[in-house]
């Protein structure tokens, strides 16, 4: 029998992918999906990632941008502990570094 998955599901698959559908996504969040909420990796098994982290280390712009514009909150932190800039920052990313700040996060090293 085939697997059905959920829609949070769904939408880390679509996350993941080089360059995502955004249909796809739209119709995940619609029905549900969390653009906050963990991630599943390939296999399916839920991760400590959310959906931002993975756009900023995969240097994937348009999510990046398409995500803060539903709210993705940049200051929650990944299973290591990271927020969203500390990723750009781990992975040279400026440009996301900018976009980040101009959505409000703060460079200020967090305690």
């Amino acid at each position: 029998m085939a697997e059905v998955l959920t829609q949070q599901q769904r939408f880390s698959a679509e996350i993941l992918k080089k360059e995502p559908d955004f249909a796809v996504l739209e119709e995940c969040f619609a029905q549900g999906a969390r653009i906050n909420g963990s991630i599943f990796n390939r296999s399916q098994k839920e991760t400590k990632d959310l959906a931002l982290h993975v756009a900023v280390r995969s240097d994937a712009i348009k999510l990046r941008q398409w995500l803060l514009d539903r709210d993705a909150e940049p200051v929650l932190l990944d299973g290591s502990g990271e927020n969203a800039i500390q990723n750009a920052a781990k992975f040279g990313a400026l440009n996301c570094m900018k976009l980040l700040v101009q959505h409000g996060v703060s460079l200020a090293r967090q305690s």
